[in-house]
């Protein structure tokens, strides 16, 4: 195979990498139950499989590019080359977060299914049972623990920006005390 028609099927197989991994992140943004991860898995391997054929044809074009008449055209086609691979490792990088959210959204709808179709019974009853004493908790919405999580650093701020402006109104008066020992030469405490 010569090198343009190399180069221009991988470059199409590229855009549609690119479009493929918009449409793998949209599926496991809506991923609601299990059934669902079966056509995610086949996309994503399908990508896994896709960008190892661009590996590998990059791979030849660089032995095919020593063949390119002529000789001044190499150098904008080796210039190609190195954006069509600097695609394709971003597309690796893409691919590998993207396998990371999936198993942390599996692993919640997982959760959260195994919550629904638990039988949960009240903290009396419990308590009564086993002769414990105390409040069960029981996260059902990631969602709701990040919104919690976010006050408590909201709060944290509150209280840092608060402690900074006393620091600050603290420094405004040890200002005012150097300027009253300036003016008067000797130490005096207003």
């Amino acid at each position: 195979m010569d090198y343009d028609k190399l180069s221009t099927q991988t470059k199409c197989l590229l855009h549609t990498v690119s479009e493929s991994i918009g449409q793998l992140e949209s599926m496991i943004h809506s991923l609601k139950s299990s059934l669902e991860l079966d056509e995610i898995n086949k996309l994503y391997y399908s990508l896994k499989q896709d960008i190892q054929n661009i590996n590998s044809n990059c791979d030849r074009l660089s032995t095919l590019l020593s063949t390119v008449e002529p000789y001044s055209r190499r150098s904008q086609l080796r210039l190609s080359l190195d954006q069509t691979r600097f695609e394709c490792k971003q597309y690796e990088t893409n691919l590998r977060v993207i396998d990371r959210k999936k198993n942390e959204k599996w692993r919640h709808v997982v959760e959260r299914e195994e919550l629904l179709s638990h039988n949960f019974s009240t903290n009396a009853s419990v308590r009564n049972n086993n002769g414990l004493s105390g409040s069960t908790i029981i996260r059902l919405d990631p969602d709701l623990e990040h919104y919690s999580r976010l006050s408590n650093v909201g709060k944290q701020i509150d209280d840092i920006l608060i402690s900074g402006s006393f620091s600050l109104s603290a420094l405004q008066e040890q200002g005012h005390y150097c300027q009253v020992w300036d003016r008067t030469g000797c130490c005096q405490i207003i």
